[in-house]
């Protein structure tokens, strides 16, 4: 029964990816001639659109960790930290498409995962006041962290379908209208970034999450992995 799950969940998740991809190849099409000469177009409404969803998922999975680092930080006794970490969530919800805002919140997020990192050496306890927001924060925080895996592995991809869109588009400008390569551009500054941080910071915060679980046992609280995953679920349908 456990191997028949298994094999159900990699088939779901390789279904997804799938999906995933063919919705990126809708971006740059390829418009063929007989004789092997081929043209490739660029749908420019399918490109935005991929690219906001990508900003709006990236943004979903830092303002979860912030949320649950500023629960966490509150529930044993830091308001100060938890303050800092719930305004910058709440900033980068109101501008969840501003390259510049993602870029400056990311910063600030691995700043709160350090900080997490010293409540779990400090392994100080919690009181039962508490406790309902520690069990809350570190959901939010592995729910954050499985969302940047998630968005980094489609930001990625999307990178590919950018540099694509950028050559044919470079190939003919006066089809696609001037401020289409400026989009394109900018575009690709931000997710080239993105699929360089992503990874790297779900996996700091994966590894912060599985230590937070432990933290929280010995608080009397149990959170397990199940929890976060269900969270990250219902936070990437929106």
């Amino acid at each position: 029964m456990i191997k028949s799950k298994t094999h159900l969940s990699a088939v779901m998740i390789t279904f997804l990816i799938a999906i995933f991809a063919l919705s990126l190849s809708s971006c740059v099409s390829l418009g063929g001639k007989k004789g092997g000469d081929s043209s490739k177009s660029v749908n420019m409404d399918d490109v935005k659109g991929q690219d906001r969803a990508i900003r709006i998922l990236v943004t979903r999975a830092t303002a979860s960790f912030l949320k649950g680092s500023a629960k966490v930080m509150s529930a044993v006794g830091k308001k100060e930290e938890a303050l800092k970490y719930e305004q910058a969530a709440v900033d980068l919800e109101k501008n969840p498409e501003d390259p510049q805002k993602i870029k400056d919140t990311l910063a600030i997020a691995n700043e709160a995962n350090k900080s997490l990192e010293e409540i779990k050496a400090e392994n100080a306890k919690v009181s039962e006041e508490g406790k309902k927001d520690l069990k809350a924060g570190i959901v939010y925080v592995g729910a954050g962290g499985m969302l940047d895996i998630s968005a980094g592995t489609k930001t990625a991809a999307f990178v590919t379908t950018l540099k694509d869109a950028i050559q044919v588009v470079q190939g003919n400008p006066t089809k696609y209208g001037m401020g289409a390569l400026d989009t394109l551009k900018s575009s690709l500054d931000l997710m080239t970034f993105l699929a360089s941080e992503l990874p790297k910071q779900g996996s700091a915060i994966s590894n912060t999450f599985t230590g937070l679980t432990k933290y929280a046992t010995t608080n009397g609280v149990s959170v397990t992995k199940g929890d976060a995953e269900k969270e990250a679920a219902k936070m990437e349908k929106g």
